[in-house]
């Protein structure tokens, strides 16, 4: 049996983004509610909650939402504990990236449909950006992430139906590759590429991977 620990940390680049990577086997939490968006990656094992008057199970390979101001409880549903990862989004970091993305203004933010979400591309695209903001990641690959992350978050398991604002655009994804080119040596930031392109973090992001079949990234 792994020994129960625990690890919360702010992230460096990101001050909208809190992070929590724990194991717990016997450990429970009372009552309680974040005031941000709560995201959890279940790596192993089973957790259970208290939520709306349900018990509802988090079985590995699944994701949790919880919404600002739910309570809920947290507990062991299996033998072997449970081991996760969690983001806390603030909230401010959800409109700005959702009004990048979207046609309408969201605000106030859209709930997401939890507490369970069965999804395993999301699954991947969340546990891979929880890992690179745990080691010095070049921010191009963290920001592109964070991006991805949330849109696809409300688009897939929002409960309102949200659609992307702006088309690809092919000069600008030229450009930004040849930005890349010229200056890959630098730790280029996707906001500088915003800038070089004179696109939003989400339609460079959607423009790069139309033309060239992945993300931009400088790593």
């Amino acid at each position: 049996m792994k020994k129960e620990f625990s690890k919360a940390w702010r992230s460096p680049s990101h001050s909208g983004v809190e992070l929590f990577h724990a194991y717990f086997h016997k450990f429970s939490f009372a009552k309680h509610w974040h005031d941000e968006l709560a995201i959890g990656i279940f790596l192993s094992g089973v957790e259970k909650l208290d939520y709306r008057g349900e018990t509802v199970t988090l079985p590995q390979g699944t994701l949790a939402a919880l919404n600002p101001g739910e309570i809920h409880t947290g507990f062991s549903g299996s033998d072997s504990g449970w081991h996760y990862r969690m983001f806390y989004f603030d909230t401010a970091l959800i409109e700005e990236t959702l009004r990048e993305h979207s046609q309408v203004n969201q605000t106030p933010v859209p709930f997401l449909k939890g507490p369970l979400l069965d999804d395993p591309e999301l699954f991947q695209l969340l546990y891979k950006l929880h890992s690179s903001l745990e080691v010095n990641t070049l921010s191009l690959s963290t920001d592109t992430l964070l991006t991805l992350a949330i849109s696809q978050l409300f688009a897939r398991h929002g409960d309102q139906k949200i659609y992307p604002k702006s088309s690809p655009n092919k000069q600008g994804a030229l450009r930004a590759r040849a930005y890349l080119q010229e200056n890959w040596q630098r730790n280029v930031t996707l906001d500088e590429l915003c800038q070089v392109t004179g696109m939003n973090r989400y339609q460079l992001i959607r423009s790069f991977n139309t033309q060239f079949g992945v993300p931009p990234t400088n790593s």
